[in-house]
């Protein structure tokens, strides 16, 4: 059975192995000449290969984030009126904090990476429908399809 280490959010690419690698050869001689990679790695966990399709896949959900969503709209909508602007309002406070969460709470740094969490994050309200259900042109196929290709291709991307 394959052991998933997603402890650390950021994703490793090939290019974090390299610089790892290269150090071997010439040690930083301050910490700001440190690769950001090692800043986020006791000197036992330093990895060794960058992450694996799955784990890439992992690591670019938000989930924290899709839970806090799941939670306000289920509040919002067992009020039993529609609360159009407020969920509008709920789903761009949590675009927002993708970005803040990932970046202060798990020290994700890459910006990619963080772009591609927060269109997952997009992508997945999208598809379940939230608040673009009141626009006139929203088709719930659409989200339905888009889904399951952008989880598909989006883990081939290293950052």
């Amino acid at each position: 059975m394959e052991v998933i280490n997603i402890a650390l959010r950021v994703a490793v690419g090939k290019k974090d192995i390299q610089k790892i690698q290269s150090l071997s050869e010439k040690p930083p001689e301050s910490d700001e000449e440190m690769p950001e990679i090692l800043k986020h790695f006791s000197p036992e966990e330093v990895p060794t290969e960058p992450d694996n399709y799955r784990t890439r896949l992992l690591k670019y959900i938000p989930a924290e984030v899709v839970v806090a969503y799941l939670t306000l709209d289920a509040t919002i909508r067992s009020s039993g009126t529609p609360h159009i602007q407020l969920q509008w309002l709920i789903f761009f406070f949590c675009i927002f904090a993708v970005i803040l969460y990932l970046k202060g709470a798990e020290n994700v740094y890459k910006w990619k990476q963080l772009a591609i969490s927060t269109g997952a994050f997009f992508v997945w309200v999208f598809a379940i429908g939230g608040p673009f259900v009141h626009l006139s042109m929203y088709d719930p196929l659409y989200g339905a399809l888009l889904l399951p290709m952008y989880t598909i291709v989006v883990a081939k991307i290293e950052v």
